[in-house]
């Protein structure tokens, strides 16, 4: 018996998401549940996919994610490392083993360094290779989701809207 490999996926690689890679890749994927990666998470390519710079410095910021255990033989786990290396890329994206801490989606906003360390995985995670530059915008959340539900970044309300809001 193999110790588990795990996956750390912030954004379309994660459940539910359309991507590209085939079924039988996808059918190795099984959710364990979710974790936190110490970054930021960035909206890239116009809203298309998000990045995660990492940034293990400054546990205080960190990105939520899915935790996905890739099942098979060594063979077939490496299959699904290459499919998945194919699909991000190497010009954006490093994939690194990194330390993750398993969660509930309510433990979400608990400090990385609070978690016990026994919540520790080492999982393979796609990261930026440099931080963006210029226009690109943060989820300040550090949930895909989030800005997907949203269809975009949360703006504070303004001053006319609040006060329109409020029947002034």
């Amino acid at each position: 018996m193999h110790a588990p490999v795990y996956l750390a996926a912030y954004g379309t690689l994660m459940s539910g998401e359309e991507n590209p890679l085939p079924c039988r890749i996808r059918a190795r994927l099984k959710p364990c549940g979710h974790c936190l990666i110490p970054g930021r998470l960035y909206v890239l390519a116009g809203g298309a996919y998000p990045g995660l710079y990492y940034t293990p410095e400054d546990p205080s910021r960190t990105v939520i994610a899915e935790l996905l255990e890739i099942q098979g033989t060594a063979p077939q786990v490496s299959e699904v490392l290459h499919a998945l290396d194919r699909y991000e890329g190497s010009r954006e994206y490093l994939r690194r083993l990194l330390p993750v801490k398993q969660i509930t989606v309510a433990e979400r906003d608990i400090p990385f360094a609070a978690l016990e360390e026994n919540r520790t995985r080492l999982a393979w995670v796609y990261i930026l290779r440099r931080r963006p530059a210029g226009r690109a915008k943060e989820i300040p959340s550090g949930a895909w989701q989030d800005y997907r539900n949203r269809g975009k970044l949360a703006a504070p309300p303004s001053p006319a809207s609040s006060n329109a809001a409020s029947g002034k």
